[in-house]
């Protein structure tokens, strides 16, 4: 008899163990985690977004007057679709949603949409005119945060203070938000007067400076992460 006992009581324990505690070991994570996407806008022919949580990827479409031309999968929070966007009168949006790898995908996001005209004057079958570092949109419009300067091989010297490089320009007077021209190489001087290395953000364009402070075009991977700059230094993805 008490060996019948135990054993219903080993039975009882186990039922148990399965309908409560294996429901909640199985339960997805979400909270602090759960990552959303917001602040969605067009940069010229960039699409950008802002994401609140981590994400550790996004999924992209692109629509052209309501109906969908692509769909892209990447790590980072801006794409650029000028080979998508066509000539002619045409109205384009994306979409985003963020993927985390314990939660999952998120909710998708829309944009608001712009119009690409017949003759638009940065139309990419358009000519391409060269646009130097730096020029362009960004915070400076509408506020008081000034654009940077374009000095074009300046005579000064280089000088290391502080663990940063600074340039001394021949007057004596420190380069300072400044992009720098020297030979075929570009810099930039952050407003604290310091020589810019890895990524940075200039006018709401993301770059990245080698260690030896030269501006990068191309792939670049950094912290484990590929990024494409085009010709003008501006990271595309």
């Amino acid at each position: 008899m008490k060996k019948a006992f135990k054993i219903i009581s080993l039975i009882l324990v186990l039922v148990f163990s399965i309908t409560v505690v294996t429901p909640a070991a199985r339960s997805p994570i979400i909270g602090d985690n759960y990552p959303q996407v917001y602040d969605l806008y067009w940069n010229n022919r960039t699409a950008r977004w802002s994401v609140d949580g981590r994400a550790n990827k996004y999924e992209i479409r692109l629509y052209r007057d309501g109906r969908r031309v692509v769909t892209k999968t990447q790590t980072g929070r801006n794409h650029n679709f000028s080979s998508q966007l066509s000539r002619g009168d045409h109205e384009y949006y994306f979409e985003v949603r963020p993927y985390n790898s314990v939660t999952g995908w998120g909710s998708w996001e829309q944009s608001d949409s712009i119009y690409i005209e017949e003759f638009d004057p940065i139309d990419p079958i358009s000519p391409v005119y060269p646009v130097y570092p730096g020029t362009g949109g960004g915070p400076g419009e509408g506020t008081n945060i000034p654009a940077p300067q374009m000095v074009f091989n300046p005579a000064g010297q280089w000088l290391q203070a502080n663990g940063y490089w600074h340039f001394l320009y021949a007057n004596g007077v420190y380069a300072s938000n400044t992009w720098l021209q020297i030979g075929n190489s570009w810099y930039y001087i952050n407003p604290e007067t310091n020589m810019s290395v890895g990524l940075v953000t200039i006018n709401q364009y993301t770059y990245y400076f080698n260690p030896d402070g030269t501006m990068a075009t191309g792939t670049i991977i950094y912290n484990g992460i590929t990024h494409y700059f085009d010709g003008n230094g501006r990271m595309v993805y």
